[in-house]
């Protein structure tokens, strides 16, 4: 490697530590936003991240009244609080007979991080990835 090349690399490593030391603002939560919407018997749930956020997977895979959603933060950010979402959901005009119990972030689990939405009752759920890396769309309806 010439000496050019190491200087370069240098000056891109200083560069980029720069960047995220004072332009990279850490957001107060990784979920900027839950929103619940209504269609018929369909519900559907859209939780936006504050930062890039990759879906690894969830369990169970089709139905049961806990969904365990697997994260990745795409963030040089440390996103390991834990907290929960509820009150954020509650306050929507479409929280009336959601089937949620409880909604939670939690990021410092082993295994994790994790979104974790705990239902009332049984339901039939399928998960996607929102455009963008910064959406999580969860439909779901009673079984």
């Amino acid at each position: 490697m010439t000496f050019k090349n190491i200087l370069l690399i240098m000056a891109l490593i200083t560069a980029g530590f720069i960047y995220i030391t004072f332009f990279g603002e850490k957001p107060e939560s990784l979920v900027a936003e839950v929103v619940l919407t209504k269609d018929k018997e369909l519900r559907n749930l859209q939780v936006d991240f504050a930062s890039p956020v990759r879906y690894i997977g969830h369990f169970p895979e089709k139905d049961g009244d806990i969904l365990q959603i697997k994260l990745r933060a795409i963030s040089f950010h440390d996103f390991s609080e834990n907290y929960s979402l509820i009150d954020t959901l509650l306050q929507t005009a479409e929280a009336k007979d959601n089937h949620i119990k409880d909604i939670r972030y939690e990021g410092n689990v082993p295994g994790g991080p994790f979104l974790i939405i705990k239902f009332s009752q049984p339901v039939s759920y399928q998960v996607d990835e929102g455009d963008g890396l910064k959406a999580m769309l969860i439909n779901y309806k009673t079984i």
